[in-house]
């Protein structure tokens, strides 16, 4: 478990604003562990988290696969208002797929992509193919869904 210094932090903004238009300023610490990030309140530093015994903290972010941002759904949701491309909505019916963690197709350019149904962020993904590969984990699916 690493803390993000300023450097790091701002190579991870240049990342979301390369990949979904992304410019505004997240006021959180970023912690990162392998592949994964997450966010928690700038009040952490106030805490010597070295001398606890703690495996994660904060909030699942996403992760960076092949110099890409896949977010989370909460993720997703911080940053998908204030961004301004590489947006895919959803139809209800296309949601509920969503949801059941199967991949959509759908006319998309290669790419990574914020996901949104109506106004609500859902998360991210990866397209190539006309496919939409849903990156839901197997814990956060939902099999009946009412909308």
């Amino acid at each position: 478990m690493k803390i993000l210094n300023k450097k790091q932090i701002r190579e991870l903004m240049n990342l979301l604003n390369k990949q979904f238009g992304f410019e505004d300023n997240l006021d959180y610490v970023f912690v990162k562990e392998g592949k994964d990030y997450y966010i928690t309140n700038r009040n952490i530093g106030s805490i010597d988290i070295k001398s606890l015994n703690i495996k994660r903290i904060g909030i699942f972010f996403g992760r960076v696969i092949n110099n890409n941002f896949i977010l989370s759904i909460e993720g997703s949701q911080i940053v998908g208002s204030k961004s301004k491309k590489n947006i895919i909505d959803l139809d209800e019916e296309e949601v509920e797929c969503w949801f059941k963690g199967m991949n959509i197709m759908k006319d998309v350019e290669k790419g990574i992509y914020l996901v949104r149904y109506k106004k609500d962020f859902i998360g991210s993904c990866k397209a190539a193919n006309f496919e939409m590969f849903n990156s839901l984990d197997k814990n956060r699916k939902v099999f009946k869904l009412k909308i």
